[in-house]
């Protein structure tokens, strides 16, 4: 993506001096430890490529809402900042956060003081436009309250790199303060000057292979919030449809699918690493496994480098752990107790062995948040980052044909119409007879029918809305028989291990293990129905 796609900039001057600036802010955030700090200043890639000697300065901000934080509320934060001895007012707004990289918008205006003047900002801003018209509110000006500050020293390096891009490096450390609470600030900012974004990622990555960072998730303005509000709800992000049309290219309909999917892993990065609820974590490993499947699905037109995918699977593991002891505490055992209240005084105790599942399930969210904080997750983001930014997913060929003989400059409806064919035939021949499958060839068809839903949602707005919805609905019968089967499976062996764990628990799991056995005639037949009805169903693609 070329920096003019994503990048305005508009400076406004009266009387010959500075009156105000709007820009497109992009930047990688990466998070360091204070060890690491003397390695980076000294770093020989920012000695190589920085154009002038590095600018050191004390940064102090004041950061202002109203106590109903009604600029937070509307995706906007409003800062003051001194800069040795300029006071500067900055209101930043919307934006997106992917790969670690954040893009936001910026609109900054000299003051005389330290308190904000909106009725400059409107000016740059434009009173009629919908963040001119929020800064405009009743008495919003009168409202305003110091919410937090950031107080630390900046070190910054303008670089300009071999393939030309304009990266300002500023190394930040010091802290933020809210009250009596108080947040260590050690990151390095890489923010995108000119050019495309593809420096960024390839400058982060030579950084980190000698040094050890961490993406950074947050803003400062975030992290503020939340040192006010540290039980605010982070939302989940689900997948959303893909809009194609029927003569949208191949390469183009790629490229929209990928960044669907990336959106939707980047998008719960924070729910998962901040949060507390399980969404975040199941819905993080959906946009992955949607990822794999895309990738999977244009694999002979894009390239994708094998020690990526295998990190895709790495994190994908990390993830599904609390998922799988979630389902056993609160969905399994929960329903063994609703189902079997006489075992209250029995020497089978639910109750001990739903303690110890959701322990599990805990230790296990840990275990996820840790993995997408640590540097591996880190380097896998950036690396994915690079593959998105630098154009390398459609490779330029010698020919205008692919390995497959598609051109990826053809309409997308015939390319992808064999391809789902390919799909269907897979699951039908993998669900044949599912009723006396072993578990292994139901896994299989599980996964069959999972990468098969996963690609007609990808496609869904190129066919008729009825008959693809009644098409997903009659697979999604079907994967919901197949996942209750195989949730059974792992039950079993976690509930195997809660036993050679802890003896006492023995009596209980054993038992639960026989009810999910028990269970699994009827399981079969309701699954030899789903088979039979979504076999019934019409092919959206064959209209």
């Amino acid at each position: 993506m070329q920096y003019s796609e994503v990048f305005s900039l508009t400076r406004r001057y009266q009387d010959g001096r500075f009156r105000g600036a709007h820009i497109m802010e992009i930047e990688l955030k990466l998070l360091c430890d204070a060890t690491a700090i003397p390695a980076i200043a000294k770093h020989k890639l920012l000695q190589q490529f920085s154009e002038s000697t590095p600018k050191q300065s004390r940064v102090t901000s004041i950061y202002f809402d109203t106590p109903d934080s009604f600029l937070r509320q509307h995706g906007l934060g409003l800062r003051v900042r001194k800069i040795g001895r300029k006071w500067v007012q900055t209101l930043k707004g919307g934006g997106s956060a992917a790969s670690g990289l954040h893009r936001r918008e910026e609109w900054e205006l000299p003051l005389a003081g330290k308190r904000p003047d909106l009725s400059m900002l409107q000016s740059v801003v434009g009173a009629k436009s919908e963040v001119g018209k929020l800064l405009g509110a009743p008495h919003l000006s009168e409202r305003l309250d110091p919410i937090f500050t950031t107080d630390f020293k900046r070190i910054a390096w303008p670089l300009k790199l071999p393939s030309g891009q304009k990266i300002e490096c500023a190394l930040d450390v010091g802290k933020l303060t809210q009250g009596t609470k108080k947040e260590l600030i050690s990151e390095l900012e890489l923010e995108l000057k000119s050019g495309d974004a593809c420096g960024l990622f390839e400058l982060a990555q030579q950084l980190m292979a000698t040094v050890s960072f961490r993406l950074g998730h947050l803003s400062k303005a975030a992290r503020g919030y939340a040192l006010c509000e540290p039980v605010s709800v982070i939302p989940v992000v689900n997948a959303t449809d893909v809009s194609l049309s029927p003569e949208i290219l191949v390469a183009q309909a790629g490229r929209s699918i990928f960044e669907s999917c990336f959106n939707q892993i980047h998008g719960n990065e924070t729910g998962v690493t901040q949060g507390h609820a399980m969404e975040s974590i199941h819905q993080m490993r959906v946009g992955l496994r949607r990822l794999r499947s895309a990738i999977g699905l244009f694999g002979k037109t894009s390239y994708f480098p094998d020690p990526l995918m295998d990190e895709l699977r790495w994190i994908t593991s990390e993830l599904g752990g609390s998922r799988d002891w979630k389902i056993l505490a609160f969905e399994t055992l929960a329903e063994v107790a609703a189902v079997c209240p006489s075992l209250e005084h029995s020497i089978v105790d639910i109750g001990a062995l739903q303690k110890a599942a959701i322990a599990m399930a805990a230790d296990h969210r840990q275990r996820a948040s840790a993995a997408v904080q640590s540097e591996r997750y880190a380097r896998m983001a950036l690396a994915l980052g690079g593959w998105q930014h630098c154009d390398k997913w459609f490779p330029s060929v010698s020919s205008t044909e692919t390995e497959d003989g598609h051109d990826l400059d053809s309409p997308l409806k015939e390319w992808v119409k064999p391809r789902l064919t390919a799909l269907f035939l897979k699951l039908a021949k993998r669900a044949n007879r599912l009723s006396k499958a072993p578990a292994e060839r139901r896994h299989r068809a599980r996964i069959a029918a999972k990468k098969l839903r996963y690609t007609i949602e990808f496609f869904r707005t190129l066919y008729p809305k009825r008959e693809t919805s009644e098409f997903i609905s009659k697979l999604k019968e079907l994967q919901d028989a197949l996942g209750w089967l195989n949730d059974a499976a792992v039950a079993d062996a976690h509930l195997n291990a809660l036993a050679d764990r802890t003896p006492e628990l023995a009596a209980s799991a054993q038992f639960v293990r026989g009810w999910l056995a028990g269970r699994a005639d009827n399981a079969i037949h309701v699954l030899a129905k789903a088979w039979k009805r979504f076999r019934s169903a019409s092919l959206p693609w064959k209209a």
